[in-house]
C-alpha cells in the first residue's frame, strides 16, 4: 500500500512539472498554426518572382516544411505522453483509494 501511495505521488509530481511545458507548447502549436497561415499569404506574394530566384526560395520552403512536420511530430509525441501520464496517475490514485478503502 505504501508503494501504491508512493507512486501516485511520483506521478502527481511529474503531471504538475508537465503540465507547464505541455501548456506552453500547446501555445506555440497554436501560434505556429497562425504563422503558417499568414506565410501563406507572404508565398502567394511571390509569384511575380523570376524563376531562378523562385528556385532559390523553393529550398526555403523546403526547410521550413521540414521544421513544421518534426514540430508538429513533437507536439503530437507530448500530447500523447501527457495523456499517457495523466491516466497512469489517474489509476494509480484509484488503485490507492480501493486499497485504502476510501471509494
Amino acid at each position: 500500500m505504501i508503494a501504491e501511495k508512493e507512486k501516485a505521488h511520483l506521478c502527481v509530481q511529474i503531471i504538475e512539472r508537465f503540465a507547464p511545458y505541455m501548456d506552453s507548447s500547446t501555445e506555440q502549436f497554436h501560434k505556429m498554426g497562425l504563422m503558417i497561415s499568414n506565410f501563406g499569404l507572404l508565398v502567394e506574394s511571390f509569384s511575380e518572382l523570376p524563376e531562378d530566384k523562385k528556385a532559390e526560395f523553393m529550398t526555403f520552403i523546403k526547410l521550413f516544411n521540414n521544421y513544421i512536420e518534426h514540430a508538429s511530430r513533437n507536439f503530437a509525441d507530448l500530447r500523447d505522453f501527457y495523456s499517457f501520464m495523466t491516466l497512469t496517475t489517474n489509476t494509480l490514485i484509484a488503485e490507492f483509494k480501493t486499497a485504502i478503502g476510501v471509494e
